[in-house]
C-alpha cells in the first residue's frame, strides 16, 4: 500500500486478483475496488478476477461495484479440462444485467477454436501469456515481440473468418453458444453443448 498509489497514478487500469487474498469480504472487496479506482487516472479500468468456482460472486460484485469487467481463471478447476468451465459461466452469465466484459484466463496460447468456443459461449475474449508451449526460445526485444504478435493475430483473424462464414455468422458479435457443437461424447457430457448430429443437448442437461 505505501507505493500503490505511485505506481497505479501511471497505470492504465488495474485487476485485482481475490484468489490471491485469503478470503475477502464483500465489504473488504468493494473497498479495494474503491482505493483502486481512486488511485488510477479517470475512465482506467478496474476488473476483479478469481476462479471459476467463485464465477457468480465475482459477476455479481463486478456489477453491484460498476466496474468494467471480471476475469474468470480456470486454471482453479485442477485436473478438468477447461470446457468443463463453459457451462458454469454461461449460466451466471445469463443471469446478469449489467454490462460488463468478461475474459477467461488460461494457461496456454489460445488457437483459432477457443477464441471462437470462449465468444460464443458469452464471454468476450481470452486472457493468457503470449508464446506458451513453444519449442522455440520466445522473441526478446520489443520490435520483434510486436511484430511476431501481429504476424500471429493476423493469421488468427483470418482464420477466424472463415471459420464465422461456414457457421453463417457475419462477426463475433453474432456467434452465439447454438453455433457450437461437440465432437466427442466426453466433451458434450461436459460442456452442455450439442453433440455433432443431434439437435438436443445430451439428456442430463436437456433436463436442466
Amino acid at each position: 500500500y505505501s507505493s500503490l498509489r505511485e505506481e497505479l497514478s501511471e497505470a492504465g487500469g488495474a485487476v485485482i486478483d481475490l484468489s490471491g487474498f485469503p478470503n475477502l469480504s464483500e465489504s473488504v472487496i468493494h473497498g479495494l475496488a474503491v482505493v483502486a479506482s481512486g488511485f488510477l487516472p479517470a475512465r482506467a479500468p478496474v476488473l476483479l478476477m478469481d476462479g471459476v468456482d467463485h464465477t457468480e460472486r465475482l459477476l455479481r460484485i463486478t456489477a453491484e461495484l460498476g466496474l468494467a469487467g471480471a476475469i474468470v481463471d480456470v486454471k482453479t478447476i485442477g485436473s478438468a479440462p477447461a470446457i468443463a468451465a463453459l457451462p458454469t459461466v454461461g449460466i451466471v452469465l445469463s443471469k446478469q444485467k449489467s454490462e460488463m466484459s468478461v475474459l477467461l484466463r488460461i494457461d496456454w496460447t489460445p488457437s483459432s477454436s477457443d477464441i471462437l468456443t470462449v465468444v460464443a459461449a458469452g464471454m468476450h475474449g481470452i486472457l493468457s501469456e503470449p508464446f506458451l508451449g513453444q519449442s522455440e526460445p520466445p522473441p526478446t526485444t520489443v520490435k520483434k515481440i510486436a511484430t511476431t504478435l501481429d504476424t500471429d493475430i493476423q493469421f488468427r483473424e483470418k482464420e477466424m473468418r472463415g471459420w464465422l462464414q461456414q457457421m453463417g455468422a457475419a462477426n463475433l458479435n453474432d456467434l452465439k453458444r447454438h453455433h457450437l457443437r461437440s465432437v466427442t461424447y466426453e466433451a458434450a457430457a461436459m460442456s452442455g453443448l450439442r453433440l455433432e448430429g443431434y439437435r438436443q443437448p445430451l439428456p442430463m442437461w436437456s433436463r436442466k
